[in-house]
């Protein structure tokens, strides 16, 4: 089938539950888009609800999230494994982006599934009932021989036959996300824990950016600016210390002026030095990055909470949330925290 989209508690039912990660990657684009939000819902980790972040400053929508449910439940009606649920869940985001799309594409592919009549799948009216869809999906999957034992990719490509069949294995800690929710793990979700004074303002700059692109050298105590145009676009950006330059700024109204590096912002007198375990919202976090030392860093973002950081990671992405939690390889990275002071 054609793609039309481009990146804590167990649950019996799943064998293993990975970690929600939040890869680097494309948005969703085309009738899948997901527009960038400014904040975002937090669940414990392998579990997720509208407005947590599904990857390069994108977050779930409620329609996704609702999407997602009816895959699920589904499932459990057919007394399919979750195992069935967390394929067809990642199929769906990966093909549609868990909207159900109802005008055809692609040679007339419809739905969560992007599935087309003439290949037998159903009428346009069904295909586009995701209920239908995803009792389709099911039947599909489970006429493949041993395809609980199949990779999550292997499964979703065997039922779809996609021109691009590495594409479904990009979702797979999302499905399990949503899965493990659906099945009870998610009562905790809620938002971001809450901060106060100048920490949160901080942090409430940074995420006002999230889907302003990355520009080597981009930003100033004013806004985000070309720089060296590293991306060809000539599109305003910024670079990692460049954000925090500027969120710093705006959160002290002009008090604190941060200079234009990680390393110095490392270094500088208005930044105390903190361990992980200190970590509050609006504080720095730091990193060796790709030009710097544990020692001497060459990338910092800003900590929103519950293991994640805003920040401006490379030439080709976007401002957005990255996992800095335990088990991440920012996680493993990790330097210094640095909280502001004297603002």
């Amino acid at each position: 089938m054609p793609l039309t989209s481009r990146s804590t508690a167990a649950v019996a039912a799943l064998a293993v539950l990975a970690p929600f990660a939040f890869a680097a990657g494309a948005a969703l684009a085309a009738d899948g888009a997901v527009a960038p939000q400014a904040t975002a819902v937090f669940c414990p980790a392998g579990t997720a609800a509208p407005g947590t972040p599904a990857g390069n400053g994108q977050v779930l929508t409620a329609a996704q999230f609702s999407n997602a449910r009816i895959i699920y439940k589904v499932s459990v009606g057919m007394r399919l494994p979750a195992r069935a649920a967390v394929i067809a869940v990642a199929a769906a985001m990966t093909e549609s982006g868990l909207i159900n799309l109802t005008r055809p594409s692609g040679g007339g592919s419809l739905g969560l599934f992007q599935q087309r009549p003439s290949q037998g799948w159903g009428t346009p009216a069904q295909l586009t009932d995701p209920v239908y869809a995803a009792t389709a999906f099911y039947r599909h999957l489970a006429k493949i021989p041993h395809w609980q034992q199949l990779t999550l990719a292997a499964a979703a490509q065997a039922v779809q036959r996609s021109a691009h069949p590495g594409a479904y294995a990009r979702w797979q800690a999302l499905a399990l996300a949503l899965v493990a929710t659906f099945a009870g793990a998610g009562a905790a979700c809620g938002a971001a824990p809450a901060a106060s004074g100048l920490g949160a303002a901080i942090a409430a700059d940074a995420e006002s950016q999230i889907g302003v692109p990355y520009q080597y050298a981009g930003g100033s105590p004013q806004g985000p600016t070309v720089g060296d145009n590293s991306n060809g676009s000539g599109q305003p950006g910024w670079d990692c210390s460049g954000l925090v330059m500027w969120a710093v700024y705006q959160a002290t109204r002009g008090r604190i002026l941060l200079p234009h590096n990680a390393d110095a912002q490392y270094r500088s007198p208005s930044v105390q030095l903190i361990a992980y375990s200190q970590l509050e919202p609006g504080d720095l976090v730091f990193f060796p990055g790709s030009d710097g030392t544990m020692t001497d860093p060459g990338h910092v973002g800003i900590y929103v909470g519950n293991g994640l950081m805003v920040d401006a990671p490379f030439t080709g992405a976007d401002v957005r949330y990255d996992s800095i939690a335990p088990g991440s390889f920012m996680y493993s990275t990790f330097i210094a925290g640095g909280r502001v002071i004297g603002g």
